[in-house]
């Protein structure tokens, strides 16, 4: 099928989802939408198709892209409109009072289900459940980078002449975001570290002093230029903890980075630190407080705004495209061709393409019938590797029960994480002991063949994360 600018493009998802994901976060992960014919995204005689066989349910919801584009986390900005099957269901979703979102800004509209079309196969199943406080951890630093995005476009307006040259590069993007908060550039490396503390204490997850101080510490224990001054800080956040008498100042002079560490470790929400200013007045430096709004603001991040908020700026296209680019691998941001699903696609055997997994570069033969999962980082005493054998099996190994420490891994609490997860993984993927190999997740040997493999190992892949099988930095590269 030609991507040209006359063919238009579609993705389904619920109701649900379009609310709680889709317009909280201004992005659309491709992960909350329903699979059409074995993808994601689908063509105009496929959703003519779908309204004719009754494939759209009330629930659901047509959302008609812009462009054609392989992202996994599509910009905001290829929304071009919002589709319901009927009246009711769109008044139903409207009569909501969102108080994130404007509905009056988008483009919704009720389809036409009457349109004829050529009878033809139309297979759709709804994506992999996804749990809400996983997605809201894992998109926790992109979410707060999101916000700190927001916020620096109302204080240094200039800084959208430059944003687009920081897409996909969330390091680089933040330390130039705070750099413009502060005068002492040796201090940056404190303030991102700090940061990120804060997202990572999010504000659903509680904000525990003690732990706050060790995750910071952790951060910079290898950075030998802010070792002693990380440390001086460290000393003085625990004597607070003990309410040890310490003489603050908030005062612009000096030491502003460190100032607002401490004024937003005492006061861990905005409402806190709105307070200090009005109690402190000029003793609370404009700068210090700047920097200790963009530190508070990392803990509820861009999906916590208002929709008043949101318009308070005039660039939200940069943001959503900056925004989007965050939350996508590197491999996505390639040039490559879109996987789209239409009605005219033969789908064929890849013994007949002559199709190998060796083909994909995200994996590196290990042995004969084994692969190694670029960027996958198992922890200590598991495995993970990828075992492939053409019509039989198609299996990832967590557990080499030939390994020196065998199956010592595999009782109590994992035991009971392993089964608690299993109701998430994609459909067709199951936990199984093979006698004298180990515990492996099996997938579905046909899945070898399927274009969105690397989706479906990275939802089992966070899965292992969260139950700490797999390490937190763990992400399948290129």
């Amino acid at each position: 099928m030609e991507n040209n600018a006359e063919t238009l493009f579609y993705v389904m998802l619920s109701k649900r989802y379009l609310s709680r994901y889709v317009l909280t976060y201004e992005l659309l992960p491709l992960e909350c939408c329903h699979y059409v014919n074995g993808g994601k995204i689908f063509d105009s005689a496929t959703m003519n198709a779908m309204l004719a066989q009754n494939k759209v349910s009330d629930k659901n919801v047509i959302i008609e892209l812009n462009a054609n584009s392989n992202d996994t986390f599509q910009s905001y900005t290829n929304i071009k409109s919002i589709g319901f099957t009927s009246k009711e269901s769109l008044e139903s979703f409207t009569d909501i009072s969102f108080e994130n979102y404007d509905l009056s800004a988008l483009n919704l509209y009720v389809v036409d289900t009457t349109l004829e079309s050529e009878p033809v196969t139309i297979e759709t199943a709804e994506p992999v459940t996804i749990d809400k406080i996983n997605f809201s951890q894992k998109a926790a630093l992109n979410d707060a980078i999101t916000v700190a995005i927001h916020k620096t476009l109302i204080t240094h307006p200039q800084f959208g002449d430059e944003i687009q040259k920081y897409k996909g590069d969330a390091e680089v993007l933040l330390q130039r975001i705070i750099s413009l908060y502060i005068d002492d550039t040796a201090e940056l490396s404190m303030a991102v570290a700090f940061f990120k503390v804060c997202s990572h204490f999010h504000i659903d997850n509680g904000w525990q002093p003690e732990e706050v101080i060790s995750e910071f510490g952790k951060r910079l224990e290898k950075n030998a230029d802010v070792k002693e001054t990380v440390e001086v800080w460290v000393d003085t956040a625990r004597k607070l903890i003990k309410n040890e008498d310490i003489h603050l100042s908030y005062s612009d002079d000096q030491n502003i980075v460190l100032r607002a560490m401490t004024l937003v470790f005492l006061n861990p929400e905005q409402k806190n630190i709105d307070s200090m200013k009005l109690h402190h007045g000029e003793d609370l430096g404009t700068k210090v407080y700047a920097l200790a709004d963009l530190f508070v603001s990392a803990r509820t991040g861009y999906s916590y705004l208002s929709a008043e908020q949101r318009k308070q700026i005039n660039s939200r296209e940069k943001l959503h495209d900056v925004s989007a680019s965050l939350y996508n691998p590197a491999s996505d941001l390639e040039d490559k061709e879109p996987d789209t699903s239409t009605v005219d696609v033969e789908m064929t055997d890849s013994d007949n393409t002559g199709y190998s997994l060796e083909q994909e570069s995200w994996l590196t033969n290990h042995t004969e019938h084994s692969y190694k999962l670029n960027g996958v980082k198992p922890m200590a005493g598991f495995d993970l590797t990828l075992e492939y054998k053409p019509d039989s099996t198609l299996a990832w190994r967590v557990i080499d029960a030939n390994s020196e420490k065998g199956m010592d891994k595999l009782k109590g609490q994992l035991a009971i994480n392993l089964l608690s997860i299993q109701k998430d993984f994609p459909e067709g993927a199951r936990i199984e002991i093979i006698k004298d190999k180990g515990l492996y997740i099996m997938f579905p040997v046909d899945w070898a063949g399927c274009a969105d493999l690397k989706d479906k190992i990275n939802s089992a892949l966070d899965l292992l994360i969260s139950i700490k099988i797999a390490q937190k930095s763990s992400r399948l590269e290129k």
